[in-house]
């Protein structure tokens, strides 16, 4: 009887585990984030930041962040992005 209970404890924590595993947001580094400094004009890689953990978007009308292609740079290239946050980046 203690060996089943101690077998259903394990159990349960490897399913606890692998739930909490499963839930996890994985992001695809394909396309490429990238935050724009209106003083300078120039774009900065982010990719993989989480807004809200290593940055902001503070409400204005800018442009914040922007997603390109992985081979596209906004610094020689800003046509076409795939996405655009407004907001003013910090």
């Amino acid at each position: 009887m203690k060996s089943l209970q101690v077998k259903l404890s394990v159990l349960a924590v490897i399913l606890g585990m692998g739930g909490a595993f499963a839930t996890v947001q994985h992001r695809a580094f394909s396309d490429r984030k990238w935050s724009f400094d209106p003083s300078s004009g120039q774009y900065t890689d982010i990719t993989g930041q989480t807004q809200g953990i290593e940055y902001d978007c503070d409400n204005a009308s800018s442009v914040c962040t922007a997603t390109y292609p992985q081979g596209q740079d906004p610094n020689s290239n800003a046509a076409n992005p795939l996405s655009v946050e407004t907001g003013l980046f910090n």
